[in-house]
């Protein structure tokens, strides 16, 4: 493919007016992004009005299966292989550099960001303040590509180790100004529409059950019982860690399977899976846990390519949204841990406990999206964690106002 000057690219965007695109332009060189002052409700939320500039070859692509590895760097990666003693075969695929600065109140993306920021970035193509779930810094609701896969006719799933209230499912099916407000986020990700949503039981979620009975969804918090009015949007609470001696956890890799198998026997699909105790373990500095829960990702993924097989029809990303820790392998570190598999010691750092500005990976698989041709930097090797939303749109012709089959 022809690399699109950026001459071409400013061009495309200030003259194309249908498509799939937000209202505001991605902030950047320190622009503001400016919005319409629209009223935070779901059924006037702001749609995407431009054309990206990305061309994928799709291949036939009609599924999308995104898999998220919650503050997920490229050392935590090579730690993982390094314990475990095998190689990931997804960082074989293509892959690029993420860029996941959020933005301050000027709308200057250079601000360290959070889960709530990053996710309603990659959902909607708009980068917004920390907190944030689904809207902009003005508080504007955006439109998700997974209102726009509805709008179409497909069908929709979120899957996640924490729990559905938690920063980054609230970031693809939530509207709400902050991410600490559980009740908040629980009644809009309700009315969201999403097919198929399951997280770690939550005390929130589960006096309101009679809600989400209401909405239309059959409940499930036994494994049994999964899936049994398949007729019926599903709401699952399961948990795929032992947080409670009374609960034999669930594999995250065989859930997904039961998602997926959901999903595709009602049609065309975006499917969300989130691994999200790597975060939370590099928050803590807990080495064995965040390379544990990083070889449950790749787990996940290796399970999630063989439900994929031969098929052309869909389309797998493997990515994170921010780094966490800031982990260093060093053979000068001071700490180390011993590997019982390889026999070996890595030497690592931790080097914060918070989430830090280290460009993360996305790595794809059965598409070939033009990366040089995304809005944000117009780079092959980079690209912004909005243009995550161009990329979606584009290879399965999501649209604004599109009719639902």
């Amino acid at each position: 493919m022809k690399r699109i000057s950026k001459c071409i690219i400013v061009l495309l965007l200030t003259v194309i007016i249908s498509g799939c695109a937000p209202t505001s332009s991605p902030a950047t060189g320190g622009a503001t992004a400016q919005a319409p002052t629209v009223t935070a409700t779901l059924s006037t939320a702001v749609t995407p009005t431009v054309t990206p500039t990305v061309t994928a070859e799709s291949k036939g692509v009609e599924n999308l299966i995104i898999i998220i590895g919650d503050g997920m760097g490229q050392a935590h990666i090579s730690a993982a292989q390094q314990v475990y003693g095998r190689h990931y075969g997804f960082t074989d695929w293509d892959s690029t550099l993420i860029n996941t600065n959020a933005i301050n109140e000027q709308g200057e993306a250079s601000v360290l960001t959070d889960s709530a920021a990053a996710a309603t970035a990659m959902a909607t193509g708009v980068l917004t303040l920390r907190r944030r779930v689904g809207m902009d810094k003005d508080e504007t609701v955006l439109t998700t590509f997974l209102d726009l896969a509805r709008q179409k006719g497909m069908v929709t799933g979120i899957l996640t180790t924490e729990t559905l209230l938690g920063a980054t499912p609230a970031g693809f099916s939530a509207h709400v100004k902050n991410r600490f407000d559980p009740q908040e986020v629980f009644d809009s990700q309700i009315d969201s529409g999403v097919d198929l949503l399951c997280g770690a039981p939550d005390p929130i979620c589960a006096a309101n059950r009679e809600q989400i009975l209401q909405a239309g969804y059959y409940y499930c918090d036994d494994i049994s019982g999964i899936d049994a009015e398949p007729s019926k949007k599903q709401y699952w609470q399961l948990d795929t860690l032992k947080t409670s001696p009374e609960v034999e956890p669930v594999s995250l890799a065989e859930l997904s399977v039961a998602a997926l198998d959901h999903l595709d026997a009602k049609g065309e699909f975006i499917m969300i899976i989130e691994q999200a105790h790597i975060d939370k373990f590099c928050h803590d500095n807990i080495f064995d846990r965040t390379v544990h829960s990083v070889d449950m990702l790749n787990s996940t993924v290796e399970r999630v390519m063989e439900w994929v097989g031969e098929r052309t029809d869909t389309a797998v990303m493997v990515l994170a949204d921010h780094e966490t820790g800031g982990l260093v392998l060093d053979p000068e570190a001071e700490n180390s841990y011993f590997s019982p598999i390889t026999g070996e010691q890595i030497a690592y750092e931790y080097t914060s406990t918070n989430h830090t500005t280290d460009e993360v990976k996305l790595f794809w698989h059965g598409f070939e999206p033009n990366i040089a041709a995304l809005p944000y930097f117009g780079e092959r090797d980079r690209i912004k964690n909005s243009d995550i939303f161009y990329m979606v749109c584009e290879l399965l012709e999501l649209k604004a106002g599109a009719e639902g089959k």
